[in-house]
């Protein structure tokens, strides 16, 4: 689960000084009624076509739509949320406009193409606004997602303590990579 209750007292011990009512808020668990049941739908499918289910649970199996939510009410402030919402609409539109059906009836694959012809669209078929919501769609998806138990132990094998040093290791074509290394993260 991605939102876990801690205690004001752990906080404290840990960053060593007081916390202040409004930080608490921010490691409680998200109300689900902050958004309609059809943007929440529609978040769901959106981050599940950028993480689908594949040998390790997607992004909606590890709870990545709480976590864009509690993103929006927690973290943005109004400006940054009406826009990420107009950005939610537009994409929406935007995606009946391409392919005359609602994003959430179409099928994985076509979900998929319609995310990649929106975002690389010129402006024919998606706004700056729909490009941008995209973009951030993805960067909260996969943030979401790789700061999830299960995306950094399972996903990327994320081993806080390495039991021993080597310098130089090959991953195989069906390993997963280690989440942390020597040299930092890497992404190619």
């Amino acid at each position: 689960m991605l939102f876990k209750a801690v205690s004001a007292a752990t906080l404290v011990t840990i960053f060593g000084s007081a916390i202040s009512h409004p930080s608490l808020a921010l490691i409680q668990k998200p109300d689900r009624s902050a958004l309609s049941d059809d943007e929440r739908a529609l978040i769901t499918d959106i981050a599940d076509t950028i993480i689908p289910d594949t040998d390790t649970p997607g992004a909606k199996s590890v709870g990545v739509p709480d976590f864009i939510q509690h993103i929006l009410f927690a973290w943005l402030d109004n400006v940054q949320r009406d826009e990420f919402m107009a950005g939610l609409n537009e994409f929406s539109q935007s995606a009946i406009r391409s392919t005359g059906k609602f994003f959430g009836s179409l099928s994985p694959a076509d979900r998929l193409s319609t995310i990649i012809r929106l975002s690389q669209s010129n402006g024919e078929i998606a706004s700056t606004r729909c490009k941008n919501f995209i973009d951030r769609m993805k960067m909260l998806t996969v943030y979401g997602y790789y700061t999830s138990e299960i995306g950094a132990t399972q996903e990327l094998s994320f081993n806080l303590i390495t039991p021993d040093y080597v310098p130089c290791v090959h991953i195989g074509a069906d390993d997963h990579a280690p989440s942390i290394s020597g040299t930092g993260l890497h992404f190619h």
